[in-house]
């Protein structure tokens, strides 16, 4: 047994930083690339970044979760007209993330899918689901600050 264990503590395995970073340049590329990609091809790469179905309804309006999985698995296609402004607002977001700040895939959903200090407790993702037009600049004000 080592100085800093206890007899019966678990033992506490770092994380394969080198791992979560090699992705980093493939992000990227491909979020620098699929800005005006077609609907179903950005939230696939949403959902290998990590956002599940769930979160991804949020942002597209009138889609749920089951929506969003048939549209990923391509049984089911998306109306051709489509107000994509909140998926916009996000893909913002994930951009400043990971270009401005560097973080990674696990840091990018955590930050975006938990309540922030910085916006009085509220999740960014749910500020990004009302569709307020004032939403993109209160999360731009909170991750400045968060960055501080």
């Amino acid at each position: 047994m080592g100085i800093d264990e206890e007899e019966g503590a678990e033992s506490y395995e770092r994380p394969d930083l080198a791992a979560r970073w090699r992705n980093y340049p493939l992000w990227g590329e491909a979020f620098a690339a699929e800005v005006d990609a077609p609907l179903v091809a950005r939230l696939g790469l949403l959902t290998e970044l990590g956002f599940g179905d769930r979160e991804l309804a949020l942002v597209v309006p009138d889609a749920t979760p089951q929506t969003i999985a048939r549209w990923r698995a391509g049984t089911q296609e998306p109306p051709p007209s489509r107000d994509d402004d909140r998926l916009d607002r996000l893909w913002a977001v994930v951009r400043r993330l990971l270009f401005d700040a560097g973080y990674d895939e696990q840091g990018i959903v955590a930050w975006i899918c938990s309540p922030r200090l910085e916006l009085a407790d509220r999740r960014p993702i749910d500020l990004l689901a009302h569709d307020r037009p004032q939403a993109l600049e209160e999360i731009w004000t909170a991750l400045d600050q968060h960055l501080e």
